[in-house]
């Protein structure tokens, strides 16, 4: 585990932590361990209530009837063919420019600057993957690196959030999925019309004006404006 999170010494290396029966935690190794379990511990299963865990039982019952259905929906072909090479630009274009690789050490700009021949066998491994729908053991490994929230004891193993660097292969095959599926949702009118961040030609901004509209408009009506506000 200490070597996966190995970007624990730029933001903890100089600081003690508090350990769980409230011990004093100097060494990297420890801090590492220490930090891993509570990061694991945030994202247990045990955390489950368990009316989410009947209804996740029951939709995972589900899963096989659910994809039978689909594949029996003609809509549905274009989701399964396999990727063509424009599909990898694009993908390859929403890559962001100097940001770090994962465990591989692979960047963005070697992955863009590959010949024709190279990236005709990177598309081959993509289609591989969708077709077979295993993903390579490597792809799911991420050096997590441990940063302390703003305001909070960075003595505390609670107070630190992680930033997970995985491998750029992966998340070109993610962009790859997305873009598909995004063409589904759209081309199919599958989301609703007031659903508009991370949709093209659409931003927050969106839901900003459409508020000010309606309290503006109960203003003038002498009514009131109610608004319940979700954080996930």
């Amino acid at each position: 585990m200490a070597k996966r999170m190995n970007g624990i010494q730029s933001s903890v290396s100089s600081k003690h932590l508090i350990g769980e029966n409230g011990q004093t935690v100097d060494r990297d190794a420890e801090k590492v361990e220490l930090l891993a379990r509570k990061f694991a511990q945030v994202s247990s299963s045990a955390n489950y209530s368990d009316s989410f865990r009947k209804r996740k039982e029951e939709l995972e019952s589900d899963s096989c009837q659910l994809n039978n259905d689909a594949a029996t929906d003609q809509r549905n072909a274009h989701l399964n063919i396999p990727f063509s090479v424009c599909e990898l630009r694009k993908a390859l274009s929403q890559c962001k420019r100097n940001t770090s690789p994962g465990k591989d050490g692979i960047p963005y700009e070697c992955l863009k600057q590959l010949p024709g021949s190279g990236k005709r066998l990177l598309l081959k491994l993509y289609n591989v993957v969708w077709q077979t729908g295993k993903l390579p053991q490597s792809w799911r490994h991420a050096i997590m690196l441990p940063f302390p929230k703003g305001g909070k004891d960075p003595h505390d193993s609670n107070s630190y959030r992680f930033i997970a660097l995985t491998s750029t292969l992966c998340k070109v095959m993610e962009h790859l999925g997305a873009n598909r599926l995004v063409w589904y949702l759209e081309k199919n009118s599958v989301l609703t019309n007031v659903q508009t961040d991370f949709r093209k030609s659409r931003s927050t901004l969106d839901q900003v004006i459409r508020l000010q509209y309606e309290i503006n408009r109960n203003l003038r009506n002498r009514s009131h404006s109610l608004g319940v506000f979700l954080d996930f």
